[in-house]
C-alpha cells in the first residue's frame, strides 16, 4: 500500500513535470517565432512596428511579405495567450524606436522584466546606415546598381 501510493504521488510530480516542461518548450519556440518575425519586418521597413502587441500582429498580418512567413497557428495571433493562460508581452522603446523585448510572464504569471521565469528574447534594430558601411567595409556588395 504504502509502495503504491509512494509510486502514485512521484507519477503526479513527475507528471507535472513533464507538462511544465512541454508548456517551457512550446511557450519559448513562440516568443522566439515571433520575435524573428517582427525581425523580419523590420528588415522591409526599416522600423519596429508597434507600440503595443495588437499592432504588432496587425501590422505583420497586413503586410504581405511578413504574411507569407507567419504560422498562423502562433499563440500570438490566436489569443496573445503563453501556455500558462498569460498574455505575451511586447516593449517598444519608445524613445529611439529601434529596440524591443517580447516576453511570456512565465509558470509565476508574474512580469519580471525578463528576470525570474520569464521567457524573453531581445529585438534590435541594426541602424541602416551603420550595416551599409559595414558592408562596404567588408567588401561586399549586396545590393548592385542596375544598369540602365
Amino acid at each position: 500500500m504504502f509502495m503504491s501510493m509512494v509510486l502514485l504521488i512521484f507519477c503526479v510530480i513527475h507528471f507535472n513535470n513533464i507538462m511544465h516542461g512541454h508548456k517551457f518548450r512550446h511557450t519559448t519556440r513562440q516568443v522566439i517565432d515571433f520575435s524573428e518575425y517582427v525581425e523580419h519586418y523590420t528588415d522591409f521597413h526599416h522600423e519596429l512596428p508597434g507600440p503595443g502587441i495588437d499592432d504588432v500582429v496587425k501590422a505583420l498580418l497586413a503586410d504581405e511579405e511578413s504574411s507569407k512567413r507567419i504560422n498562423k497557428e502562433c499563440s500570438m495571433f490566436i489569443s496573445n495567450k503563453d501556455s500558462w493562460g498569460n498574455e505575451f508581452i511586447y516593449q517598444r522603446d519608445e524613445d529611439n524606436k529601434r529596440y524591443a523585448v517580447v516576453r511570456s510572464k512565465g509558470r509565476n504569471g508574474r512580469d519580471e522584466n525578463g528576470q525570474g521565469d520569464d521567457i524573453q528574447c531581445e529585438i534590435e534594430m541594426t541602424d541602416p546606415e551603420l550595416m551599409r558601411k559595414w558592408i562596404e567595409s567588408q567588401g561586399l556588395n549586396c545590393c548592385p546598381k542596375k544598369e540602365k
